[in-house]
């Protein structure tokens, strides 16, 4: 038997690759290449194919590769832009707003509400959560809260522009 050179132990063991996988031998990182969805090139990697490989020694704990594009392939299903997905509330908010109001000539009331509807926002942590974390607890949390504080109009207003942002 054949005895292995150093350079042979440190190479992870063989393992069979999915298309766009690869494995680069310079960083020793496994890579996944994909196009988003403009069809820009893009690359993700990780130490780790599987969730059940092990981590080399020093490096930090993150998800394997096959983890991740797991979530990248939900996220390009849904066509949800995977960089827009880290915009918070009220950065999307705001560009919907921008948009509306370059599409439409809003009366000056309808612009002073949207503006108190975007402050009230402000004061919750709802508002500066990136958009692809928000989960329907979030939004239970963030209601309960607002019940507290506000009528129902004010709440349903609050509602309706965060509904239409996320359309």
């Amino acid at each position: 038997m054949a005895n292995k050179t150093t350079s042979e132990k440190n190479k992870p063991a063989r393992k069979t690759l999915r298309p766009n996988e690869y494995y680069n031998p310079k960083t020793k990182r496994y890579e996944y290449h994909y196009k988003d969805c403009f069809g820009k090139e893009r690359v993700i990697s990780s130490y780790r194919l599987e969730m059940t490989d092990q981590l080399p020694k020093g490096k930090k704990s993150t998800k394997s590769l096959r983890e991740k594009e797991a979530e990248i392939n939900a996220y390009l299903e849904n066509s949800i832009d995977i960089d827009g997905a880290k915009l918070t509330l009220l950065e999307v908010v705001d560009r919907y707003l921008n948009s509306l109001y370059n599409r439409k000539k809003l009366a000056h009331n309808t612009k002073v509400g949207y503006n108190v509807t975007v402050n009230t926002l402000k004061q919750y942590k709802l508002g500066y959560m990136e958009i692809g974390k928000i989960r329907p607890e979030h939004c239970e949390e963030w209601l309960a809260d607002m019940k507290k504080k506000y009528r129902g109009s004010s709440i349903q207003t609050q509602i309706s522009l965060i509904k239409r942002t996320f359309e």
